[in-house]
């Protein structure tokens, strides 16, 4: 008994110590488009490789039924190029990028990042970090709690 109760307390310790935390960056309401960037206000020295952007804008009705954007840097160059997000004349979608290490390092060391893009109005940037890592096989090797054979009428 003492033994399971060390394992749920510390499972609930890694779960508080690692829990996501989603933060809003942006919200408003500005059209897209190629020649315009919506800067994205974060402090860059606290997001990691494998942090979460999420992107919330409504599709709007064009001739081509698309809605894409890239990801620049301050310094206009293309970090990111070819999201999209699934259009629906008029629906809210949302769009995620996961941080990469290239797209870190643009945003660090080339003033942030922004969004330029097509056939859409952003309505909400939100940040997703801390995702809890998936355990290792070994680590599930103390947790378990009964082995056996069970047949059940």
């Amino acid at each position: 008994m003492k033994k399971m109760l060390t394992i749920c307390f510390a499972l609930m310790a890694a779960v508080v110590m690692n829990a996501e935390t989603t933060t809003t960056l942006w919200t408003g309401s500005d059209t897209a488009a190629w020649d315009n960037r919506i800067d994205i206000p974060c402090d860059w020295t606290t997001v990691s490789e494998g942090d979460v952007l999420t992107f919330t804008a409504v599709t709007e009705g064009n001739a081509e039924k698309w809605a894409s954007f890239h990801l620049l840097s301050a310094a206009w160059n293309k970090v990111v190029t070819d999201l999209s997000f699934p259009y629906e004349e008029g629906a809210t979608k949302t769009c995620t990028f996961t941080m990469t290490a290239v797209a870190l390092d643009s945003a660090l060391n080339a003033g942030g990042l922004g969004v330029q893009g097509f056939g859409f109005t952003l309505k909400k940037i939100e940040l997703t970090t801390g995702k809890t890592p998936e355990p290792a096989v070994e680590d599930l090797a103390d947790s378990v709690l009964w082995t056996g054979e069970q047949t059940i009428d």
